[in-house]
């Protein structure tokens, strides 16, 4: 919510805080990957102002790293309306689930 530097500082703060939880067999895992939970992307209110392609970035960038992505998505986030802004189809769909 209200987060400005989102596309630089959840990077930053997976490479120098999550990533070494990752260790613990504790840690949640899908298909051998570390899972990954992003919610509010592409929602339709102002408390979360991101664009498209920087979401898309942070979907594949977390990717890149080997994880597994789970999405927190509006509800209508199939017809992007409603509560879903348009142009986020290649968002949702970059996610693993």
């Amino acid at each position: 919510t209200d987060w400005t530097n989102m596309q630089s500082e959840i990077k930053t703060d997976w490479t120098n805080k999550m990533k070494a939880h990752t260790a613990s067999s504790a840690y949640a895992r899908q298909n051998g990957k570390p899972v990954v939970c992003i919610w509010g992307f592409g929602f339709s209110d102002d408390k979360r102002p991101f664009a498209p392609a920087p979401c898309l970035d942070v979907v594949n960038w977390f990717t890149s790293q080997g994880c597994y992505v789970i999405g927190g998505v509006p509800t209508w986030w199939r017809t992007g309306d409603r509560d879903s802004r348009p142009g986020f189809s290649d968002v949702y769909h970059a996610f693993d689930m």
